[in-house]
């Protein structure tokens, strides 16, 4: 299965964070929880680096979320 997506890198001094975005369901399904070693790691292509991975909303991923306004 493919999709349009989108990525989110997000780096602070304590660690860095990066999520996942299904854009036609418009969901965040993972987040991905580096520290500073990690990180590091894992840019020097070191491989299977450990870390901690948290995914919800594999429900809603595929599928497209529509938002419409009814006026009466």
């Amino acid at each position: 299965m493919k999709l349009e997506g989108r990525i989110s890198v997000l780096i602070n001094r304590d660690g860095t964070t990066i999520e996942v975005e299904d854009e036609n369901a418009n969901a965040r399904f993972l987040k991905i929880t580096l520290t500073p070693e990690q990180l590091s790691a894992a840019l020097s292509r070191q491989m299977a680096v450990e870390c901690e991975i948290e995914v919800r909303g594999l429900e809603k991923i595929g599928k497209k979320h529509e938002n419409k306004r009814f006026e009466f």
